[in-house]
């Protein structure tokens, strides 16, 4: 059993005006689950699950300019998520694994875009219903001479909808050489539940994404291929690990709500194309542990009716990631330093229209911020309160952003879709330097 409940509130006055603007956002959670297992015979496993899950989502965002009410947009967000699975697993004589199953499960979910300046209207809101019927198998080989293999293939037939999806997976690691492993992937997957992304362009303030169900028409189940292939080597405490992936998404759906066209709140059907390699490396040495990593990641978006229909850069695409990390661990000290650097998010260029004053952009996602860098330290100290009661502590420190960089997160456009608002860019940095301390008592 868990439950979550998450209150945000976040007030912005500007100092040369009179204007205002605050977010106030409330997420609940609620998860409730059972499992049962046991043996049925030395070889064959049962396992039975069921589930229920409650997502409520509440966020106001509010625009006043000296008491007068300019802006009130709304978002509502309401999921029920409840399901049960029941699957075997057989055992052979040589240690390989055979499991299948079958899975129900029952969608129920809603939400609204309001806006109630002045008059109150309804931006889009929709209800919907969905259950789904999963059969699976798969089937796990592992032979230290030839290679380990792991592949399945599930059936999903969505009732409401009337539509069956196959979806089937493979892994399979292959020694090629003395310490190096080759590494092949690849897997279909259909999902109908999807996030909203009300403004392509960027995220307005503190809000989350909504959520929406499939409806086999104006929107799609999202349909997701993924392969990769990799090499793995690993000797005496040293681990690297190269992952190219390529990765193609149909069925995403935006709302832009007037942010790429004040005369544009509409829904918008595209795809992504993804194209990326993890890099990734690990030593130990001793009390030492280290780790470098390197992500490259191109995802390009494109949606009808935007953009003349050409692939623009997703605006979450952080094309250059790298991580440098450094431990030192005794059984009562641990000290660690890391170091981040990330290019830039795009974001779009925009003019104001002299005439009418209202926002429009240039190709989107064309622009990107400055790269990002900062570096971390952090130490915690372990010890006894007592030998007698085994009361235990801890203490410790961290520093975020030693260095205290000012760094440049997003660029973002407020009012362009309410004609009686003044348009606003807001440019939002990050935290400086951040030290945090620590103190706990166990027993």
């Amino acid at each position: 059993i868990i439950n979550i409940d998450n209150d945000l509130d976040y007030v912005v006055s500007e100092d040369d005006t009179s204007v205002s603007r605050s977010d106030e956002l409330n997420i609940k959670n609620e998860g409730y689950g059972f499992s049962w297992q046991g043996n049925l015979s030395d070889k064959v496993k049962h396992i039975t699950q069921t589930y229920l899950s409650k997502y409520k989502l509440s966020y106001n965002f509010i625009e006043i300019d000296n008491d007068t009410l300019l802006s009130d947009f709304k978002k509502r967000n309401e999921i029920w998520d409840l399901g049960i699975a029941s699957e075997l697993q057989v055992r052979s004589d040589n240690d390989n694994l055979l499991s299948f199953g079958y899975q129900y499960s029952i969608k129920d979910v809603s939400y609204a875009f309001l806006e109630e300046a002045d008059l109150s209207f309804v931006l889009d809101a929709d209800r919907a219903i969905q259950s789904s019927h999963g059969f699976y198998a798969q089937y796990a080989f592992r032979d230290l001479k030839l290679f380990d293999f792991n592949g399945g293939l599930r059936a999903n037939y969505f009732q409401e909808l009337g539509i069956v999806k196959f979806e089937p997976r493979l892994v399979v690691h292959k020694d090629i050489f003395r310490n190096v492993k080759l590494q092949l992937s690849g897997e279909i997957k259909n999902q109908t539940i999807s996030e909203i992304d009300e403004t392509i362009l960027s995220d307005l303030s503190l809000e989350n994404k909504l959520w929406r169900l499939a409806d086999g028409e104006t929107f799609p189940i999202i349909n997701s291929k993924h392969a990769s292939i990799g090499l793995i080597y690993s000797n005496k405490g040293l681990t690297i690990d190269i992952d190219p992936y390529v990765k193609k998404i149909k069925g995403t759906t935006a709302l832009s709500l007037g942010f790429l066209n004040p005369l544009d709140s509409k829904f918008h059907i595209g795809e992504q194309e993804i194209l990326g390699v993890d890099f990734y490396a690990k030593k130990d040495l001793n009390k030492f542990k280290s780790w470098i990593s390197y992500s490259f990641g191109e995802v390009k978006s494109t949606y009808a009716d935007l953009n003349n229909g050409n692939f623009f850069v997703a605006s979450t695409n952080v094309k250059h990631a790298f991580r440098a990390s450094l431990a030192y661990s005794t059984n009562a000290l641990q000290i660690s330093a890391a170091w981040n650097w990330r290019s830039g998010k795009p974001f779009t260029k925009a003019f104001m229209d002299p005439v009418d004053g209202l926002l429009f952009f240039e190709s989107i996602n064309t622009e990107r911020l400055p790269s990002y860098h900062r570096m971390d330290l952090s130490s915690t100290y372990d010890f006894s309160f007592s030998k007698k009661n085994g009361m235990k502590g801890k203490i410790g420190i961290s520093i975020r952003n030693v260095y205290n960089k000012k760094n440049h997160l997003s660029r973002e456009y407020s009012g362009n879709n309410n004609f009686n608002n003044p348009i606003t860019v807001l440019d939002k940095y990050s935290l400086g330097f951040t030290p945090n301390f620590l103190i706990r008592a166990y027993w």
